[in-house]
């Protein structure tokens, strides 16, 4: 397993290294692509034409991005993204040991919580567990979709997202995204965790993004996406 020693922070850092023009914050409102160019409208009402984009984004808000008709994506495009759906998803970072099994031997990595009034399960993450660097440190905990709340001063953080939904439909979708990407003359691009099988987690959204810089004769050599 290889594990980012730093963080998030450093892994965007590092995917950020060489990227001249940076823009934060701009509103993007819409992207249509045109056979010479993308263009790309903010909120403002401005545009501008690039030779290819990347939505690197959920798919949804992609979808979004495409609108409809004519002057957005093709309906192809949107049946696509469309075939991607998300849950709503509450991640809480707590120190409460409540949340756990009654006997520390009975500490897994991943602990699983489900109560008969609920159609969904509760699951925390021991982090020490599967952080190296926290061997010997106090006991810190991940919750997902808490079902119970964690005592109060015990908590370091909430975070509430979406996350892709793995369905027959998601499998299908992805199907048609490889075959859209396939397509000559292509300018509009996607990738994101949705856009590779298996578990969408961040490391699916390097490996779609790496596919695609592929396409685009960006391919990092030596690098193996599978890694």
């Amino acid at each position: 397993m290889h594990r980012a020693l730093h963080g998030a922070h450093d892994v965007q850092r590092r995917f950020l290294q060489g990227i001249p023009d940076l823009r934060c914050n701009a509103d993007l409102v819409a992207v249509r692509q045109q056979s010479d160019a993308v263009w790309v409208r903010e909120a403002s009402g401005a545009e501008q034409a690039f030779d290819h984009v990347v939505l690197a984004t959920q798919a949804n808000q992609a979808l979004a991005l495409l609108g409809e008709g004519t002057e957005g994506g093709t309906a192809d495009e949107r049946a696509v993204l469309a075939g991607f759906t998300y849950a709503p998803v509450e991640v809480i970072s707590h120190t409460d040991a409540a949340l756990m099994p009654a006997r520390r031997v009975d500490w897994s990595p991943v602990n699983l919580w489900c109560s008969a009034a609920h159609d969904v399960a509760e699951s925390t993450i021991w982090v020490n567990a599967v952080q190296p660097v926290l061997n010997g440190a106090p006991d810190v905990f991940q919750t997902v979709h808490p079902l119970r709340a964690p005592c109060e001063g015990t908590v370091l953080g909430r975070a509430k997202f979406e996350r892709p939904v793995v369905d027959a439909a998601s499998q299908q979708a992805l199907a048609g995204l490889e075959r859209l990407l396939d397509e000559p003359g292509r300018r509009l691009w996607f990738c994101g965790s949705y856009a590779q099988a298996g578990i969408p987690l961040l490391e699916s959204a390097a490996r779609s993004a790496h596919e695609v810089a592929r396409r685009l004769g960006a391919g990092l050599p030596g690098l193996d996406p599978a890694t």
